[in-house]
């Protein structure tokens, strides 16, 4: 799943080299997260 999100550029990860599906995100991070999910899916 966590290829699948990477690839649509829902998330950049924490560095070029680190993913860290593990780390807490914030309110912030996951409001990003939903609007970059549901604008490709939405038009």
């Amino acid at each position: 799943m966590c290829d699948r999100i990477y690839a649509l550029d829902v998330t950049p990860g924490n560095s070029a080299s680190e993913y860290g599906p593990d780390v807490n995100a914030t309110r912030k991070q996951m409001a990003a997260f939903l609007e970059r999910i549901y604008n490709p899916l939405a038009s």
